[in-house]
């Protein structure tokens, strides 16, 4: 679900799982990711392409491990 900017993960109920937004230019990546039920914000910056995924998918699922939910 995408809306003013931020992309909305939600599950099967239309629970949000999370917010982000994330981005990539020219060897730099970038994310920023809220989880409501956590009251925790996720900021990765990184110098390189695909430097802020493998930590943001470490991240969401150690988070999320409990509720069933992958990434």
């Amino acid at each position: 679900m995408y809306g003013y900017g931020v992309w909305f993960a939600v599950d099967g109920s239309s629970k949000v799982l999370f917010a982000e937004k994330e981005g990539i230019n020219a060897g730099v990546s970038a994310v920023i990711r809220h989880y409501p039920d956590h009251d925790l914000n996720v900021v990765l910056l990184a110098n390189s392409k695909e430097g802020v995924w493998e930590p943001l998918r470490a991240i969401h699922r150690l988070l999320l491990a409990d509720e069933g939910f992958r990434a």
